[in-house]
């Protein structure tokens, strides 16, 4: 009796641990097929190269906002904005890291849905004479340091996680946004979003404690670009701030209210590149 228990609990055993095996199994079938000889843990498989030096235009995200840049006379500028100084550097280091795509893992011709990339976490765009290629990064891999992704019709790949992490780039990464100092002003004045202007000759208006607002006001990202649009950040009638600096220097600063009182959004001169930023003080600008 005791020899038929022990019998058939064994075969439970067996029967549990096959199970396992098999759910194991079924798991990482999407990892493990179609791979190729450069799929190996430490090889890495070409996918393709671009052409860096002829790239015109690149689309990435700054700030979860898709901005698109372009190349002119060998210099980047926001597409439609070239009075925005942009940090040159950062646009030319996402290219030397693409210049060769490599992939740590072919999954092959899979369903998109199945690796998040029908829903890309991350996006990217590069021109070349001729051709657009989208750079798509999906879920991040369970069992590799990297992100399922692919190029426009062509296999799922895993890329190395250092790979996505260029393209994640903040407003202070790539925008240089003009120095507000309080220092060697030597004029400052300001026309509200009602048409009222305010300066030295202003009676009864406190231009040092309005300046300080101005100064404080300081942009934290960006949320727009381009002028379509910008009237739902109040830049259609902006309140207007103009700086006078002892060097020659002109700031151009333009305020619009959001959505929320608390919210105002800002640009400089002739930019239409929009950021916004905090200020406890906002009903001083209206």
């Amino acid at each position: 009796m005791k020899t038929k228990q022990l019998t058939i609990l064994l075969a439970v055993l067996f029967l549990l641990v096959s199970v396992f095996i098999a759910v194991c199994l079924i798991n990482k079938k999407g990892e493990n097929s179609t791979v190729t000889d450069g799929g190996s843990n430490n090889l890495r498989s070409l996918i393709r190269t671009i052409d860096t030096d002829k790239v015109t235009e690149i689309t990435i995200p700054v700030d979860d906002v898709k901005m698109t840049f372009t190349k002119k006379d060998g210099k980047w500028f926001i597409y439609g904005d070239e009075d925005t100084v942009i940090n040159d550097r950062v646009i030319e280091k996402i290219l030397d890291e693409t210049e060769m795509l490599l992939s740590i893992r072919e999954i092959g011709e899979k369903p998109y849905e199945e690796y998040g990339l029908d829903k890309p976490s991350l996006e990217a765009e590069i021109v070349v004479p001729g051709e657009k290629i989208r750079l798509l990064f999906g879920n991040k891999s369970d069992r590799y340091d990297g992100y399922y992704f692919t190029t426009d019709g062509r296999n799922i790949h895993i890329v190395d996680s250092s790979l996505k992490n260029i393209f994640e780039i903040g407003l202070s990464d790539i925008v240089s946004l003009p120095s507000l100092s309080r220092e060697n002003i030597i004029s400052f004045s300001f026309q509200s979003a009602n048409g009222a202007v305010y300066d030295s000759d202003s009676p009864d208006v406190n231009l040092s404690d309005l300046l300080s607002v101005i100064l404080s006001a300081e942009p934290s990202y960006i949320v727009g670009y381009g002028k379509a649009g910008n009237e739902a950040f109040g830049m259609d009638n902006p309140a207007t701030a103009k700086i006078n600096y002892k060097n020659g220097d002109s700031i151009t600063v333009l305020f619009g209210l959001g959505d929320e009182d608390k919210y105002i959004y800002v640009s400089f001169g002739k930019s239409t590149a929009v950021f916004v930023c905090d200020s406890e003080k906002s009903e001083e600008l209206t």
